[in-house]
C-alpha cells in the first residue's frame, strides 16, 4: 500500500515534537506549511486562507524565531489589537465590591443553578451577583474573573486595571455613537 506524501513529514515531526525550533532548524527547507495545500486544486482560493489562518494562531503558540525561520513577517496592529484578544482580568477592587446576595426559597425552590458548574443552589448560601444580575458560586466566577472581566453568560464587563484597554473601551464606545448618529442621519435624510 503506498505511503500518503503527508506521512513523511508526521514521520519527521514525531522525533522533534518536543522541540519545535529544532525541528524548524533542521526541515525548514523541506517542510514549508504551505505546502499542505499547495498541491490541492482550490490551493490559489484558501492559500492565503491557511497562511492567515497559521499567522494568527502562531503568533499566540509559537516563538518569534519559528516565523523569522520560516520567512513570514508577522503582522502587528490589527491582529494585535483587543478586537482578536481575551480582555484582561477584572479588576481586583471590583471583583472585591461584587455583591453578595443569600439564596431565597423561593429561588432555590425554582432550581436556580450556578451557570459555571450547573449545581443548583441551596437556600441560604451565599452567591456572587454580577451587574447583570446573574449569580454564580464565588469558587466558580472568582476564577473566571481572574482570567476576564467579563461574564460567562452575556459578556457584560466590569472594569479593569489595564489602562489600554479601558482607553480602547472608551474609543469602541466613541466610534459606535458615531456609528448610530450617521445611520440616524441617514435615515432622516431618506426617508
Amino acid at each position: 500500500m503506498p505511503v500518503p506524501p503527508c506521512f513523511s513529514i508526521f514521520v519527521m515531526v514525531i522525533p522533534h515534537r518536543a522541540c519545535p525550533v529544532s525541528f524548524m532548524s533542521h526541515y525548514s527547507v523541506i517542510f514549508h506549511p504551505m505546502d499542505l495545500v499547495s498541491n490541492h486544486p482550490l490551493s490559489q482560493r484558501y492559500k492565503n486562507s491557511a497562511m492567515n489562518l497559521l499567522v494568527y494562531l502562531g503568533t499566540f503558540f509559537l516563538p518569534r524565531t519559528l516565523f523569522n525561520g520560516m520567512g513570514i513577517e508577522l503582522p502587528t496592529g490589527e491582529l494585535f489589537s483587543w478586537e482578536n484578544r481575551l480582555p484582561p482580568p477584572a479588576a481586583r477592587r471590583a471583583v472585591e465590591n461584587l455583591p453578595k446576595s443569600t439564596i431565597t426559597g423561593a429561588q432555590a425552590d425554582k432550581g436556580l443553578k450556578c451557570p459555571v458548574c450547573l449545581l443548583e443552589f441551596e437556600e441560604e448560601q451565599t452567591a456572587l451577583e454580577m451587574p447583570c444580575q446573574h449569580l454564580f458560586h464565588s469558587d466558580c466566577i472568582l476564577p473566571w474573573l481572574g482570567k476576564t472581566n467579563s461574564c460567562p453568560l452575556c459578556r457584560c464587563e466590569l472594569p479593569t486595571d489595564n489602562e489600554e484597554y479601558e482607553e480602547y473601551k472608551k474609543d469602541k464606545a466613541r466610534r459606535q455613537q458615531q456609528q448610530h448618529r450617521l445611520e440616524y442621519l441617514h435615515g432622516a435624510m431618506y426617508t
